[in-house]
């Protein structure tokens, strides 16, 4: 038995000692690959800039309007005043409204442009201005 145990040992001290680092699937960076992982795109860059300016903006222009709100609160006794949070809430709710209304609005242009989405197959059929200018005026002459 303890000549088995000496050669188990021996064994694995040759297996330990010896070994080469064996690479199989996803290895873990080193110390030298950290700059290359952490390191971004330029298109990466741009989105990121673009994404905390708003965000930015958007933490901003809710300390504003906390802060007028709760001015206004001071001078109005009926309305409350709003923390921060509200505040943000408030700034969300006001852009779904302006994102309702510019929807409709554009909606309005598509419905009194008439003929500009006719479809022919696969694609749509873009009336020329000299078209566009056409109708228009017979439009205007008939009173329509």
């Amino acid at each position: 038995m303890g000549s088995r145990k000496r050669i188990a040992f021996v064994a694995l001290a040759l297996c330990l000692v010896g070994a080469a680092t064996a690479e199989a699937g996803m290895t873990a960076p080193t110390l030298e690959d950290i700059p290359r992982y952490l390191t971004l795109s330029k298109l990466a860059r741009l989105r990121l800039d673009a994404i905390s300016f708003f965000l930015a903006g958007l933490l901003a222009s809710g300390w504003a309007v906390q802060r007028v709100w709760n001015s206004l609160a001071k001078d109005f006794p009926k309305l409350p005043r709003i923390s921060y949070l509200r505040s943000l809430g408030l700034i969300w709710l006001w852009g779904l409204l302006f994102l309702l209304v510019l929807t409709m609005i554009s909606g309005a242009r598509e419905l009194m442009t008439p003929g500009a989405w006719k479809k022919t197959g696969s694609r749509t059929n873009w009336p020329s201005r000299r078209r566009l200018r056409h109708r228009l005026a017979q439009s205007s002459r008939s009173g329509r």
